[in-house]
């Protein structure tokens, strides 16, 4: 079934029977329970499941090497998460730098990488991934932490939210 805007809903029906004094069937009272956030619930977890194993079954990842191993990390996230883009960045030696080391978007599966990002350049950001670790900015380009990097990453690349 679908809504009338052509969204899939799901329902669970009970049907109870009404009987006559003899037992025989007069009607029946049915009752429908809207399961759709149930199902999609369960069809994310099969995704998931289905990333995980994906992740788990590969021979770099298997072998740990990382460098090869992050191009398949990058699109199982992308793909997980439903992004128009996902990318890894990876500190260099000293903490003082961020390297791109990969990065997909939309459903060409563009991979691009070593745009570096500095320290000096950028200090608030660097400032709250110290402090912070994981930064979830729903307005990346007027979000406090990181909008330093509005025009140079966020605005050409079309980035609205981020989460690193």
């Amino acid at each position: 079934k679908k809504t009338k805007d052509g969204h899939p809903f799901w329902v669970l029906v009970t049907n109870t029977p009404v009987l006559d004094p003899e037992g025989e069937p007069i009607k029946s009272i049915n009752v429908l329970f809207d399961i759709t956030a149930q199902k999609l619930q369960e069809f994310r977890l099969k995704s998931q499941q289905s990333a995980l194993f994906e992740l788990t079954s590969n021979l770099a990842i298997k072998e740990g090497k990382v460098e090869e191993a992050l191009p398949l990390i990058a699109k199982v996230g992308f793909d997980i998460l439903k992004a128009d883009r996902a990318s890894i960045w990876m500190f260099e030696e000293g903490g003082d730098k961020t390297r791109c080391v990969t990065a997909i978007q939309n459903s060409f599966h563009v991979h691009s990488e070593n745009t570096v990002l500095e320290k000096a350049t950028f200090p608030n950001y660097f400032r709250t991934l110290e402090k912070e670790r994981i930064i979830a900015a729903n307005d990346a380009v007027n979000d406090p932490r990181t909008r330093e990097l509005a025009f140079p990453l966020f605005i050409p690349a079309g980035v609205n939210a981020i989460m690193d």
